[in-house]
């Protein structure tokens, strides 16, 4: 999936399938900055942390409209180690 978003489909719809994945990407960050606005999150002011794979893929959509906001040093593995905290505070809150 990473490849074809960076490179497109081999053969010859190559440089179609890179202008469809790149007003998709685009139209997919506007539309979570738009429901952000519509449900009046202040993210303007806030400090936001991008998390998870999907951040990596859509880094330079997010970056347009979210300036301000970092990335996680291991957004991959970030969901994982969150779960895996969650579990050790419930288990231990049992033990």
């Amino acid at each position: 999936m990473n490849y074809i978003f960076k490179n497109g489909v081999k053969g010859d719809n190559k440089k179609k399938s890179l202008e469809i994945i790149k007003e998709e990407k685009m139209s997919h960050v506007k539309a979570i900055y738009d429901s952000l606005k519509e449900n009046h999150w202040a993210f303007d002011s806030m400090d936001l942390l991008l998390t998870g794979g999907g951040c990596l893929m859509l880094a330079e959509e997010l970056k347009y409209y979210f300036p301000d906001a970092q990335f996680t040093e291991d957004p991959i593995n970030d969901n994982a180690k969150g779960f895996y905290n969650v579990g050790k505070m419930f288990y231990e809150e049992d033990n």
